[in-house]
């Protein structure tokens, strides 16, 4: 819930790199992405949240929880199925 994303190329007088352009464009559309770029402004983990960027916000003191409670479901499940899955989404 403390975490934000930032794009602060433009800050340093840089583009940016192509990786990050390319994620934001296809994950949060063009013109949040744009937004982001020109802006160099903060996104806080609720707002990115409701644009799709991340699947959930926790507060701090339960990320360790969380994370591993996460983790231990997928190492639990079928491995291959999971794995093809990926592959099929990519």
């Amino acid at each position: 819930d403390k975490a934000f994303f930032s794009q602060i190329f433009g800050r340093m007088g840089l583009a940016p790199d192509g990786g990050s352009a390319w994620f934001l464009v296809r994950n949060i559309g063009v013109l949040r992405a744009k937004d982001l770029i020109y802006s160099c402004r903060r996104l806080q983990a609720s707002e990115a949240l409701s644009w799709g960027l991340v699947n959930r916000v926790v507060p701090v003191s339960e990320l360790a929880d969380v994370a591993m409670s996460h983790a231990r479901m997928l190492a639990a499940g079928p491995g291959m199925a999971i794995g093809l899955s990926k592959n099929m989404m990519q």
